[in-house]
């Protein structure tokens, strides 16, 4: 997968960040939990040095708006605006678009409904770039698999998406569950206002949950199935609509001023004639030094199917990276 990188690289000088300026654009929220209106920014500058690159830095900003409308519901949304230095047009995104209920209790509920982020994969809670411990994104939910089906639209092992749908979510100091419909397939990405053409409508059903033996320590998983293509965007004569079934474990560790996460997904393509299988995987650490410095490391690889059609195939391609 030596091309996977340039297929996909202004993705990643989207989301990667040399440095980050934090925005605390609404102090109050700091000082008052129960804030009616909260809003935070993170602009970033990134420039990438090397073959395949341009020599010029890009630009975005990242938004996260929420608005208090009464005891335990909430309105948020998160725009997000990218510059490219080939370009004189800022991309504008929104991310997250959504209304939500919590109610405490022995059993805390939590209730979204909207564009809400992609109720499957651990990465996604690096996404923002002022939370990502290694700068660079998680290029396992960025980077496109190489074609194996032709006639149907370019996948991804695990994607970074914000789709139409709704979640539950139940918890409790040592047990979470959550149950969510969406509208894309998670390894297809969505967000409102693209520039790249976003999935058809089709409902995904999405389970998962956790337990919590100790305090720091959090082992989880997840299920997804539905189509991931519909039979409108399949380009063969007499072709049928593409099943997906994907698997993700989980797992988080802090300990003292050190912090261990990790992922393993599983992703199964029938598209009838054939199944075709992928898997992803990361392994990282943060480990705090003081108040103001941490040292951090990833380590994930993609397994993705042979590049071909149903008539010619080879052998499976694999890309790893720290």
């Amino acid at each position: 997968m030596r091309n996977v990188r340039r297929l996909n690289q202004r993705t990643h000088r989207a989301t990667g960040c040399v440095f980050v300026l934090a925005i605390a654009c609404a102090s109050a929220a700091h000082a008052q939990p129960l804030a009616r209106v909260s809003v935070d920014s993170v602009a970033g500058v990134d420039l990438f040095r090397g073959q395949g690159t341009n020599d010029r830095p890009d630009a975005s900003l990242d938004i996260a708006a929420s608005l208090r409308l009464g005891d335990g519901w909430l309105v948020y949304v998160r725009p997000w605006f990218f510059k490219s230095a080939t370009s004189s047009e800022w991309d504008k995104e929104i991310y997250q678009a959504a209304l939500q209920y919590q109610r405490a209790g022995r059993v805390a509920t939590r209730i979204d409904v909207g564009y809400i982020a992609s109720p499957i994969g651990l990465g996604m809670l690096d996404m923002r770039a002022d939370v990502n411990p290694t700068i660079r994104p998680h290029l396992s939910y960025f980077v496109p698999l190489m074609p194996f089906d032709r006639a149907a639209p370019l996948l991804g092992p695990i994607a970074a998406s914000y789709p139409l749908g709704g979640q539950l979510t139940l918890s409790t100091p040592r047990w979470d569950a959550r149950g969510a419909v969406v509208n894309s397939a998670p390894t297809r990405r969505f967000a409102l206002n693209a520039e790249y053409p976003n999935p058809r409508p089709t409902p995904v059903v999405v389970a998962g949950g956790g337990v919590t033996p100790r305090p720091g320590l959090r082992v989880g998983a997840a299920v997804a199935a539905g189509r991931y293509a519909t039979r409108e965007e399949v380009i063969e004569p007499a072709g049928d609509s593409r099943r997906l079934t994907m698997w993700s474990f989980e797992g988080e560790y802090a300990f003292g001023y050190t912090k261990i996460a990790g992922e393993i997904t599983r992703e199964s393509f029938d598209r009838g004639i054939r199944v075709d299988t992928a898997g992803t995987w990361f392994v990282q650490g943060t480990q705090t030094l003081s108040p103001r410095w941490f040292a951090a490391g990833r380590y994930e690889g993609i397994s993705a199917p042979p590049f071909g059609t149903a008539i010619t195939s080879g052998t499976r391609l694999a890309y790893k990276t720290a």
